[in-house]
């Protein structure tokens, strides 16, 4: 069964998280064997576009099969769990390019919005390190910051920005 189809159940938070994990372990091991319909639905589309193309496609299909407004927002909710409780997975994903980055996949992954995004791309301009700030308060180690910094360096270099760098 494909994934919609396993959503329309009543254990369907565990579906999606069992499902999430496993395309996630799937792609960090470079594992591209069959798995079940469901899992290959969420790993093509986190390889595709990240969780932006993972909210895209359930929201159609959510929408196509009359899923009730209750449980889409359910669903969406409990996607946007699943996203920060394996952000360091998925950006490590989007680092090595396993996860094609793009704006909306990166920002849903860190949990920004555009304006936020616009606001501290301009702080940086300015001289200023709002994404450090942000992550030292989000409590993330050093390590972390700097491997964040080489995504978001090469996403700019891959859309033809000039490189942003920390001082």
């Amino acid at each position: 069964m494909s994934l919609i189809e396993y959503l329309e159940h009543d254990n369907w938070q565990d579906v999606l998280k069992r499902n999430f994990e496993l395309a996630l372990d799937a792609l960090a091991k470079k594992d591209y064997r069959i798995g079940s319909s469901a899992m290959d639905d969420m790993r093509s589309w986190l390889s595709i576009g990240g969780i932006s193309r993972v909210k895209m496609r359930l929201n159609e299909q959510m929408k196509m099969r009359r899923f009730s407004p209750e449980r889409t927002v359910a669903i969406n909710q409990e996607l946007e769990t699943l996203t920060q409780k394996n952000r360091d997975q998925l950006l490590s994903l989007m680092a090595i390019g396993t996860i094609r980055v793009n704006q909306d996949s990166l920002l849903t992954t860190f949990g920004l919005s555009e304006l936020q995004f616009e606001n501290f791309v301009d702080r940086v301009r300015t001289g200023e390190n709002p994404f450090e700030e942000w992550m030292h308060e989000q409590g993330r180690p050093e390590i972390e910051i700097t491997a964040i910094y080489q995504l978001i360096d090469d996403w700019l270099i891959e859309n033809g920005l000039k490189e942003l760098t920390r001082k």
